[in-house]
């Protein structure tokens, strides 16, 4: 059952290949195996039931997925000419789902793992979708932010996907840009060397337009922003989904208790557990936004009531930390 989640990823591979040489029929197969057959697979077994894969199989699989990441943006690129642009357009957003979602997920599991080596590994499988940010927005200082208000990336509470995602993905990057800054001062190091992660990211970004430009031409760029727009959507909707309203309990002077798997749904095991399954979840919160807010704010305010001592509910900043329960439910009642 482990390995359940590498073959489903697995499946995308061919599926690209075959869309991008032969076109017809195959192209919508892209975007209904990750639309519709990863969530029902999902339902069933609970593929997407952690933020990141946990065995070591699957571990293994993220250093595996490097080499097919780069390997499915540049294919698109080099298909601009036979596919045209329309077949080129629902091409990239196939290959978006499968870009964002399982290198997004294997990204993830590797900065979790911890290690240069892990982290080097996340930074290349970010670079294909223009996402170098990643790396630093869920590691480091900026990781130990999650789930508190101090953190872009954190979903507020009856805060809709695309207000969050334009959120976290601006006032993220420079969140991300001051944590790299900070973090190479500490270490007396120049913003401007190689061992700043923007700058490397920056540096790849050039090369790989410049590789989909000589491939194929303006549609081959169009097409690799296309798939990474698709795929910070997949993954920033996987990151609303798993944070959703959920703050750590604050400690007094700036502090919070220690980040666990409390401050994080989950589609199986104990509370905090989502209504659904994960993917089913993410695909609600991205197209139908007030119905997600509908669903979660009363499991929210129930998970808080339950959590903290306190029963302090979950609030929008360090200053609303004080609201009090009943003006939690008020305001689940009447969110969009």
């Amino acid at each position: 059952m482990r390995a359940l989640p590498v073959l489903v990823s697995l499946a995308f591979v061919p599926l690209a290949a075959l869309a991008l040489l032969h076109g017809g029929p195959w192209l919508l197969a892209l975007p209904v195996y990750g639309l519709v057959v990863v969530p029902a697979v999902d339902h069933v077994f609970g593929l997407c039931a952690q933020a990141a894969p946990a065995s070591r199989v699957q571990r293994g699989f993220a250093f595996v997925w490097v080499p097919i990441q780069f390997a499915l943006v540049l294919g698109l690129a080099a298909s601009a000419d036979t596919l045209g642009g329309s077949a080129l357009f629902v091409a990239a957003i196939g290959i978006g789902l499968a870009t964002g979602g399982v290198g997004g997920a294997s990204a993830f599991a590797l900065i979790v793992r911890g290690g240069r080596f892990n982290r080097a590994a996340a930074e290349l499988l970010t670079w294909p979708i223009l996402y170098g940010s990643f790396a630093v927005r869920h590691g480091g200082e900026n990781g130990a932010r999650a789930a508190t208000p101090k953190d872009p990336a954190t979903p507020r509470f009856g805060e809709g996907f695309y207000g969050y995602f334009l959120r976290s993905t601006f006032i993220g990057l420079f969140a991300a840009w001051d944590a790299e800054e900070e973090r190479l001062h500490a270490e007396g190091r120049s913003t401007l060397s190689l061992s700043n992660a923007f700058l490397r990211a920056f540096i790849a970004y050039a090369v790989l337009i410049e590789a989909a430009l000589l491939l194929g031409g303006a549609l081959g760029v169009m097409a690799l922003f296309v798939q990474a727009f698709v795929a910070w959507v997949v993954i920033d909707a996987g990151a609303y989904v798993a944070r959703y309203g959920l703050l750590r309990r604050p400690l007094g002077q700036g502090h919070f208790e220690p980040l666990g798997p409390q401050h994080a749904w989950s589609a199986t095991g104990d509370a905090p557990r989502l209504p659904g399954s994960f993917c089913a979840m993410a695909l609600i919160a991205t197209l139908w936004p007030e119905r997600f807010v509908r669903l979660m704010n009363p499991r929210v305010i129930a998970w808080h009531a339950r959590y903290w001592e306190t029963a302090t509910p979950p609030a929008t900043s360090e200053e609303h930390a004080e609201a009090t329960l009943s003006e939690a439910r008020a305001q689940a009642l009447y969110s969009p």
